[in-house]
């Protein structure tokens, strides 16, 4: 199951979890994307970011509900700033992690997702 930035944002919405969410790159850019971050408090657009490694200081995960084929940059970026991640089956295609379903499990349900975040919170 793919879940996009758009639904990853929604479930979120819908939990009316009190995380604080960062969200980063051209998807900030979105007319919905826009949209759904306007309705909480706790959705911040960064945009593009210069210096990732800051962003990732202040973040105890990072989410990859993201598509598409072969290795994602994202991905990588969260493992080797130390991050934990939550990543769809999609997210993880062509990388040494696709072999571990368990992985993908999470963001594959999203109220089970929002559970293990709040529970890290």
């Amino acid at each position: 199951m793919h879940i996009s930035v758009a639904g990853f944002l929604r479930g979120f919405i819908d939990e009316k979890a009190s995380l604080k969410i960062a969200v980063a790159g051209a998807v900030c850019n979105d007319p919905e994307i826009k949209e759904l971050a306007s309705r909480s408090s706790h959705i911040a657009l960064r945009g593009f970011v210069d210096d990732l490694a800051n962003l990732y200081s202040a973040s105890r995960a990072s989410v990859c509900p993201i598509g598409g084929a072969g290795t994602k940059a994202k991905l990588l970026e969260s493992l080797q700033h130390r991050r934990l991640v939550f990543a769809s089956e999609r997210s993880l295609e062509g990388c040494f992690l696709a072999s571990r379903p368990a992985c993908s499990r999470w963001i594959s349900q999203p109220s089970t997702l929002f559970r293990r975040l709040i529970q890290m919170h």
